[in-house]
Order: structure tokens, then C-alpha cells, then sequence
């Protein structure tokens, strides 16, 4: 008898279904691939919007206590003094970082405020911006 080598076409090759096939795999990493990076995708923007509404925050921290400064300078006695703060015109002070930036390279705040006169009335008005 002459034995024959040709496989067996009537019965499937693989006949255990208990696992994934490499195919099932690749499919399953793609899909779970792209769910990653769309959360990337909606997170990294956040982390932009987060930083630059802190240092805003802080920004604000500065006019408040820059007006508290200014505030108790207001006197009577001192209002036309041109050494006061509140003297009309820009006075600007030197450069500063906080204390607590943990930032590797902290940027340095420049506050910067403008007194003038209202027209009519003994009042002055002051203008802070902080860079």
C-alpha cells in the first residue's frame, strides 16, 4: 500500500476554540489604540487650559493685593505729595518671582500701575497690569 501525504481536506485544520487568534489580538489593540489616544487627544488641551487659568489666577492675586497696598496709602495728608503711590503718573516696580513656582524655569511678574486724575473730582484712578 502506498500511504498518501496529502492532508485530510474534510476536517478543519484547528479544531480548539478555547483561545483568540493572532488576527482577534492585532484587531483588539487597534480599537484599544485608538479609545488611548483619543483620550490623549481630549486631556492635553486641559492641561494647557488648567495652566494658563492658574497663572491667571495668580495674576488676579497681585492686582487685589497691589490695591490693598494702595489703599492704605490713601491719606489726605499725603494726597498731593509726589512721593505718595498715589501720585499721578506710571510707576512701575522691578521684577519678581514667587516663592512657591515649582515650575523648573519660573517667568518673572512685572507689575506695572498708572495713577490719574479725574477730571472734576478729587479722585484718582488707578490702572494695574500685571505681565
Amino acid at each position: 500500500m502506498v500511504s498518501s501525504t496529502k492532508p485530510q481536506l474534510d476536517r478543519p485544520f484547528h479544531t480548539d476554540d478555547r483561545g483568540f487568534s493572532l488576527i482577534e489580538l492585532l484587531v483588539a489593540t487597534l480599537l484599544l489604540a485608538g479609545v488611548v489616544a483619543g483620550f490623549i487627544r481630549v486631556f492635553t488641551p486641559a492641561r494647557g487650559f488648567t495652566v494658563t487659568e492658574a497663572r491667571l489666577s495668580v495674576e488676579r492675586n497681585l492686582d487685589r493685593s497691589m490695591l490693598e497696598d494702595l489703599r492704605q496709602s490713601v491719606r489726605q495728608d499725603t494726597w498731593a505729595d509726589a512721593a505718595s503711590p498715589l501720585a499721578p503718573g506710571v510707576h512701575n516696580q522691578a521684577a519678581f518671582t514667587l516663592n512657591k513656582d515649582t515650575r523648573a524655569t519660573p517667568k518673572p511678574y512685572t507689575r506695572t500701575y498708572t495713577v490719574t486724575n479725574v477730571a472734576g473730582r478729587d479722585y484718582r484712578k488707578v490702572e494695574i497690569r500685571v505681565t
